[in-house]
């Protein structure tokens, strides 16, 4: 398992939102496994499931959404694991001054750039992205 710090709209860890995929392969290794959600998609998600990473990247193939998988990976906010208890989570990021909208099976902390994926009331993930990922 990795704890690893969650930095609003920069990327998490090492990984950092503008990365190419070459540079992030060469950092990570060759353990992943390539694939598309929707033949729509225009690049493929690379999918480092020992780590627990599921790594996006845009027509330029530069990294541009994180989603991370327990319990091989959690993200960290602010001494906040973000993989647990959901309710907790929420209140701890209330509590320090950041609100939370539901949408589509997530909790979007817009602020912070990221989301979780909790469509059962349980995180089952964290999906972190890039400033104007939404947008476009």
């Amino acid at each position: 398992m990795s704890k690893l710090k969650l930095m609003p709209y920069e990327g998490l860890g090492n990984l950092r939102f503008s990365m190419s995929r070459d540079t992030i392969r060469s950092m990570l290794g060759d353990t992943f496994t390539s694939f598309k959600r929707t033949q729509e998609d225009l690049s493929p998600i690379d999918f480092y499931y020992q780590l627990g990473l599921q790594l996006s990247y845009d027509a330029n193939e530069r990294l541009e959404f994180i989603e991370a998988i327990p319990p091989e990976c959690i993200p960290i906010y602010d001494n906040i694991e973000l993989m647990g208890d959901l309710e907790g989570i929420i209140k701890r990021l209330t509590e320090i001054g950041y609100n939370s909208r539901y949408d589509k099976g997530g909790y979007f902390v817009d602020e912070l750039g990221f989301a979780l994926y909790a469509p059962m009331e349980k995180i089952e993930a964290v999906s972190i992205y890039r400033s104007g990922y939404y947008e476009t």
